[in-house]
């Protein structure tokens, strides 16, 4: 449905064109909010579906109010929220965690397209950084791919928490001092 991607791809736009006039210390705090948030959620038991990715069952007034919430943060802080939609999926969604991570991705396309023109409309953009990171994920992508088949949904629940939870000690640290 046309309205699923519309609705998360406008509050990340919303939220792209908000963050313009956002003190950095706050847009720090709301990442590393997420993060935090993010974290927990990923290390706590899941209960999700035993379900393939077609089968699974979507509560929609709450897929849509996830959506433009996590949109609207997301567009913000920029990609980084990626991590609490897989958290968001698992947890409050029930969505079996491979479907989930795999679903993120797009997910979190439309929302990183809809905040990259939000972002690139304000000038918040550093091109040359931004051709840095581009070009090591299209390269790093297939690798972590491979490791995703190969790896048990839980162990790499896991890792993501380590990895945000980390991004989310040094990310507060940068918000509570300016450093």
């Amino acid at each position: 449905e046309p309205w699923e991607v519309a609705e998360p791809a406008a509050a990340s736009l919303a939220g792209a064109l908000i963050s313009r006039d956002t003190s950095d210390r706050l847009l720090l705090a709301i990442f590393a909010a997420f993060c935090f948030l993010g974290a927990l959620f990923l290390l706590l038991p899941a209960k999700a579906q035993d379900a393939s990715a077609r089968d699974v069952q979507i509560n929609t007034p709450l897929a849509i109010t996830l959506a433009v919430v996590i949109g609207g943060f997301g567009g913000m802080v920029g990609i980084g929220a990626i991590a609490f939609i897989v958290a968001a999926l698992v947890y409050l969604m029930r969505v079996p965690p491979r479907v989930a991570i795999g679903s993120a991705l797009g997910i979190g396309m439309f929302g990183a397209i809809a905040a990259f023109i939000g972002k690139a409309a304000t000038a918040q953009i550093d091109p040359i950084l931004a051709a840095i990171v581009v070009t090591t994920a299209l390269v790093a992508s297939p690798l972590g791919a491979w490791v995703s088949i190969r790896t048990h949904s839980a162990v790499l629940m896991r890792i993501l928490a380590v990895v945000v939870l980390l991004a989310a000690v040094r990310i507060a640290w940068s918000a509570a001092t300016g450093a």
